[in-house]
């Protein structure tokens, strides 16, 4: 009886937790719409998911435009993901928070593990280590995650932030 009741009280729990997520999201989708209005964007759409633990939102916006709400380098974007993260304490609620504007964060995933191949193929055909460009941390994880796909490579961080590189050495 005792077993039932610890079983249902968890479930209840996670029903709870899930209805958290809920608002959490709803809570930062409105959040990143009001941020990009105030910034004067027109015609704002933003969409997205709750995929596990991870709110995930794609904010459309005129592609002429693009360049001012993502900064040199992502940097405004990241603050903006940053802000909305602290609002809605994403750490202690246990949630992910991950926001993309016109798919520019797909589309740097996609360079970085372009850069990343075309090292190890140097590396392969030369036998020497190939430094990467400097990059933060979630970038030089997706071009770690790529070279370990390679059997002879192996790779490593070196340099202090924000001047942190990826090298790629031969095995």
């Amino acid at each position: 009886m005792e077993d039932e009741k610890e079983s249902l009280d968890l479930e209840v729990k996670n029903e709870e937790d899930k209805e958290d997520e809920v608002s959490l999201y709803y809570k930062a989708k409105d959040l990143l719409e009001k941020i990009l209005i105030d910034m004067h964007f027109e015609d704002v759409k933003v969409i997205g998911n709750l995929e596990d633990n991870i709110i995930k939102l794609e904010a459309k916006i005129d592609p002429k435009d693009t360049g001012i709400v993502i900064g040199k380098g992502g940097k405004t974007l990241d603050a903006i993901e940053t802000v909305i993260r602290k609002i809605i304490k994403a750490r202690s609620n246990k949630v992910k928070l991950n926001i993309d504007i016109n798919n520019y964060k797909k589309r740097r995933d996609e360079k970085i593990i372009m850069l990343a191949d075309q090292a190890c193929k140097k590396v392969l055909k030369t036998r020497k280590s190939w430094n990467l460009k400097y990059m933060n941390s979630y970038e030089r994880r997706l071009a770690h995650e790529q070279i370990s796909k390679y059997d002879k490579l192996d790779s490593h961080s070196e340099g202090v932030e924000p001047k942190r590189f990826v090298v790629v050495d031969y095995k």
